[in-house]
């Protein structure tokens, strides 16, 4: 319900600017193409809101690069069953490229930049999972941050890693939303 009335002001706002405009300009040959771009800004001013719906609020570009990896990344995973064990270095690079880079993309949704991560594929061309990504662990940043940390939010965990709970809910979200993505369990994706 927000993203109406917010449209309805942009709207709004965007009509009474463009009338002020139109009307300082009243007969300068100026105005056609004031015009013609205004008409423009009111067309992306009235699609924005159906792609916010479509994607989540994510910005329209980074949806659509998903989207984009989407299909890359299940054309090599057909390449990866066609071909088996003849091409496989090679499809397993070129797979682990495509993953890397939407996993990129979908931490910079959640304002955050991958610093180092793994993952387990199943690379047994006899297995019926072969080519599916069997677990994540990836360690992130916050975008922009020096990596200071106040004290009182450092954890260390079992195995000796140090992460900060200020960014837990951020990694929390990124999990579920990377796990939602491959199609592996939540627990198979593990966020510092």
């Amino acid at each position: 319900m927000d993203t109406v009335y917010e449209t309805i002001r942009n709207i709004s706002v965007f009509i009474i600017l463009t009338t002020i405009v139109n009307n300082i300009l009243s007969e300068n040959s100026y105005k056609k193409y004031v015009r013609f771009f205004s008409g423009l800004a009111m067309i992306i001013i009235i699609i924005k809101p159906v792609f916010n719906i479509m994607y989540g609020g994510e910005n329209i570009f980074s949806g659509i690069k998903i989207n984009a990896l989407k299909i890359d990344r299940d054309e090599l995973e057909e390449e990866l069953k066609m071909y088996g064990e003849t091409a496989e270095d090679k499809i397993e690079e070129e797979y682990r490229k495509v993953i890397d880079e939407s996993l990129d993309v979908i931490a910079a949704g959640h304002d955050l930049v991958i610093t180092d991560k793994s993952i387990n594929i199943d690379m047994d061309s006899e297995s019926e999972t072969f080519g599916m990504i069997e677990a994540v662990f990836i360690k992130t940043a916050e975008k922009g941050s020096d990596n200071k940390t106040d004290i009182s939010n450092i954890q260390i965990d079992s195995d000796g890693n140090v992460y900060s709970n200020a960014g837990k809910v951020k990694q929390d979200k990124l999990a579920e939303e990377i796990a939602e993505y491959y199609g592996i369990d939540k627990n198979k994706v593990e966020v510092y």
